[in-house]
């Protein structure tokens, strides 16, 4: 059984321009046409290349932003779902049913190949998606970093994916998250090494995701699949954007 796996954090489509500032770090000023373009284009062709069993996950795609108080719907969400028609993809998102949010975890997939689990889409930073007719799952992921464990509403969202990991470990796991080993924040080290307890990073450390610096972008795969072969191949350049996607293949005996 084959899957074909891409992840990209996108941040806004800015490329590093944020008009707003700090204290409005949500502008719809600061996304940008040709820039979307180029990233459907990105993804379009992973799926030309890769159409068995394929599903592209992006961090951080612009779902609403704030202005004069009142909430408005970027045009770029109903651009994307124009771009991957319903006759030929399904398009999900992190917590459907949280509506006045600035970004979400987006899941682009093949259609009629995965179905969301309604039962674990409850938070805007995890997307689970079932593998129609096994029991294999695939999840979409944007970290965040702790500050305190335990006690921290971002422990929260990470204890949570390491709870799930341990009730099902036949999983792949793609997207940012926000920490190494050797990283600053040695709690979000931490609850990152519980994960790597129950699922490995198929991503090499010296794969510098994120500025060239950092390896912040994984593909994890959970300890109870049974891995024939995987290829890891990174995006040779950045772009426009600050992160640089990871795509894989990853074949499991079924």
């Amino acid at each position: 059984m084959e899957f074909n796996v891409f992840t990209w954090n996108v941040d806004w489509f800015r490329n590093g321009q944020y008009t707003g500032g700090k204290s409005n770090y949500y502008n719809y000023l600061d996304c940008k046409e040709e820039i979307f373009n180029e990233l459907c284009e990105e993804v379009r062709d992973f799926f030309e290349e890769n159409p068995n069993n394929s599903v592209a996950f992006i961090q951080e795609f612009p779902f609403k932003y704030m202005e004069n108080d009142e909430w408005h719907e970027f045009s770029y969400w109903n651009s994307l779902k124009d771009m991957f028609p319903s006759d030929k993809y399904d398009v999900f998102e992190s917590s459907p049913n949280e509506v006045n949010v600035y970004r979400k975890v987006v899941a682009i997939a093949k259609k009629d190949t995965f179905e969301r689990d309604n039962r674990r889409n409850n938070n805007n930073r995890l997307l689970y998606l079932n593998f129609k007719n096994s029991d294999k799952t695939l999840i979409g992921v944007h970290m965040p970093v702790i500050y305190c464990l335990n006690k921290d509403e971002n422990d929260i969202v990470w204890q949570k994916l390491i709870s799930d990991v341990k009730g099902n470990k036949k999983v792949i796991i793609a997207g940012d998250f926000n920490t190494y080993i050797g990283c600053d924040s040695k709690s979000t080290e931490y609850r990152y090494k519980e994960l790597l307890s129950l699922a490995d990073n198929i991503v090499v450390e010296s794969i510098k995701t994120f500025n060239y610096i950092t390896s912040v972008d994984k593909i994890l795969v959970g300890k109870d699949l049974n891995i024939i072969l995987y290829g890891v191949k990174p995006q040779n350049e950045k772009g426009y954007k600050d992160h640089r996607y990871i795509t894989a293949r990853i074949i499991v005996d079924k």
